[in-house]
């Protein structure tokens, strides 16, 4: 192994650790603390001095070493913490310290949500700042590009090191996201950008999906890289054989695992799956309640339902029993109001409650879990959360489900014996031993049950094979529309929560009356209100508008319930209406004017009768969103 890549691991952890380290001791957002971070050589030292690299480090050198010259693609399966980040980083900025671009002269690191990018691009940037720290000089930029619907793309120029959600990569391929867009577009730039650099998808389990789709999706779309030259690495702690099959799509691959990790011991509990207890009722059984309380004491506990409307039950039936101790976080929150939540994560022992959000990049140590019966490989990652570090001890209480959804009835059942038949031993193994842990997850997902699922979205995987058969270099995309993901995302802003900050922000500084005027459409849009900007103000604007703001799957949002009066008995009743109802408007933005920078904003009211339409703006009802839990109907 490189003495400069040992160096520059060593530099990346100790960075990462200070930055950490330092935002939980002022109780600040790492990314609010990188801001005016300014990083100690003599501190940085100190902390390399007690960074001692993992076998399987050093083994990752190697293999991108070998994949260099020719590209190719390279699968890394390893337990969460065991430091895969930090290897493929300092593998490539290695180069810099050795002034050899021998690998890639850009890093695309991706990843399949917002937040986890967000987590990417402070920890990318901290290892940014450290080697510059090594080497005297100025950082090299990092860029964080997720696809915003508000904010200045960069369509992954921003810098030589980018951190990016997997489905802003993914639209640049397809020419459906490109500079200049279809004024004067540059078609072919982000496919070249791609095959030119290091190439990283973290996180793969969390693309497969109930039918299968998206990693069928993704597989078709690395193909032509690798042939092409491209070095790829996928990234994962829990990876069936035929989900990677899918991502490969028949490719040679490198494979690379790491060696069993040493963290704390975790005891399994599946006394309540044998029992069919279920959640949220479970968690007012004296038991249940007397463990809750003694763990609080000492350190928090995590509760992990597989639905929002469950998570919230759980909150209502936990908030009363531990006042100000108790805290929701899922999905369906406004951007501000999860940064508050999770900014005392870290502070004080909590009841955290939340969904499959705390699956991955949940950097949270918790002494008990309680979660409900999941896909195996969802346990994993929900489990790791727990006693994370040598020496700790921790408990995971698993709890029956009585609805499998959002995952498939297959997985879930074939879990539920799988857990039965080992008493919980399949889990707890698989904590710690990747290989295991693959040969229990190819139990679950079998050939015959994916096949069956796969069935079911056999027209769109078509659709999507046409698409790309019908995509050329330098010319405009097929007119047919691509999916990533079955569904489509929206931006939903909170007008509550928008109206909310623009108070605050009256306290602290100039705010244009423009703003307001924009309120008064979202809370009770009429007719169109167009609002002109200039550069200034739009910036407010976007600010407002990306921590007021809800980024979700459209099939993901709950229908609305309204109060409905029968015609024949006049008897009213509470009905689930079409999800559209939840939608009060939409917003556009638009550039009028390069020279002055002015923009045009325009609030227009929805009717029903439009089709909502994916990674557009709209504005959600007034009263529909709860501060307290978030989207929930």
């Amino acid at each position: 192994m490189s003495e400069v890549y040992t160096k520059a691991l060593k530099r990346c952890v100790a960075s990462w650790r200070l930055l950490k380290s330092e935002a939980k001791t002022r109780r600040i957002d790492v990314l609010k603390l990188l801001e005016e971070w300014s990083i100690s050589e003599d501190r940085l030292r100190e902390e390399e001095k007690i960074v001692k690299p993992y076998e399987f480090q050093e083994k990752f050198y190697e293999k991108l070493k070998r994949l260099a010259e020719k590209g190719g693609l390279l699968v890394v399966q390893a337990p969460t913490a065991s430091g895969k980040t930090e290897a493929v980083a300092a593998t490539f900025l290695s180069q810099w310290v050795e002034e050899d671009w021998w690998l890639a002269p850009r890093l695309i690191y991706t990843l399949p949500t917002r937040a986890l990018t967000l987590t990417s691009f402070a920890r990318l940037s901290s290892y940014s700042r450290g080697i510059a720290s090594m080497l005297n000089v100025a950082p090299l930029p990092v860029s964080f590009e997720y696809g915003s619907t508000f904010a200045p793309k960069h369509y992954l120029y921003g810098g030589p090191i980018v951190a990016s959600t997997l489905d802003a990569v993914a639209y640049g391929y397809v020419a459906q996201r490109v500079p200049g867009k279809f004024y004067n577009p540059r078609l072919s730039l982000p496919v070249s950008l791609l095959a030119t650099s290091l190439f990283v998808l973290d996180e793969a389990q969390l693309y497969q999906d109930k039918h299968y789709y998206s990693p069928a999706v993704i597989g078709t779309m690395l193909k032509p890289l690798i042939l092409a030259g491209a070095v790829v690495v996928v990234m994962s702690a829990t990876l069936p054989s035929l989900l990677l099959k899918e991502l490969a799509n028949g490719v040679d691959y490198e494979y690379l695992d790491s060696e069993p990790v040493g963290r704390g011991e975790v005891e399994i509990d599946v006394t309540n799956l044998l029992s069919k207890k279920k959640l949220p009722d479970a968690l007012g059984d004296k038991e249940v309640s007397s463990l809750i309380k003694e763990e609080l004491d000492s350190g928090s506990v995590l509760i992990v339902v597989n639905t929002v409307e469950r998570a919230a039950m759980c909150y209502r039936l936990l908030r009363e029993s531990y006042p100000n101790k108790v805290v929701l976080l899922h999905g369906k929150m406004a951007n501000i109001d999860r940064i508050v939540r999770e900014k005392r994560l870290f502070s004080e022992n909590l009841v955290v409650i939340s969904t499959q959000v705390v699956e991955a990049g949940f950097d949270f140590d918790a002494k008990l879990m309680i979660t409900e019966l999941a896909p195996l490989d969802s346990l994993i990652q929900r489990a790791g959360r727990v006693a994370r570090s040598r020496g700790a001890k921790g408990r995971v209480l698993v709890f029956d489900v009585a609805d499998p959804e959002p995952y498939a009835s297959e997985f879930i059942e074939e879990t539920r014996r799988l857990l039965l038949e080992t008493s919980g031993d399949a889990l707890k193994t698989s904590l710690y031993n990747v290989k295991k842990a693959q040969d229990y997850l190819n139990e679950v997902y079998t050939e015959p049950w994916v096949s069956l699922l796969k069935e079911k979205v056999t027209r769109d995987l078509l659709e999507t094979e046409a698409y790309f058969r019908a995509l050329r270099l330098f010319s405009f995309p097929p007119e047919e529309d691509f999916k990533l993901r079955r569904g489509f995302y929206v931006t939903l802003i909170v007008p509550e929560v928008y109206e909310q900050l623009l108070q605050q922000y009256i306290l602290s500084q100039d705010v244009s009356s423009k703003l307001f005027k924009l309120l008064q459409c979202f809370k009770s849009p009429n007719k169109p209100v167009p609002v002109e900007l200039n550069h200034e103000e739009l910036q407010q604007l976007i600010q407002l508008l990306e921590k007021s703001s809800i980024s979700v799957g459209f099939e993901e949002l709950p229908h609305n319930i309204e109060d409905q009066q029968s015609k024949k008995t006049g008897k009213r009743k509470r009905k689930k209406t079409k999800k559209e109802a939840l939608i009060a408007a939409r917003l556009s933005i638009r550039k009028i004017s390069k020279e002055a920078r002015t923009y045009e904003v325009v609030c227009r009211p929805y009717k029903r009768k439009h089709r909502v339409a994916p990674l557009k703006i709209y504005v959600l009802n007034a009263g529909i969103y709860s501060k307290e839990e978030g989207l929930v109907t």
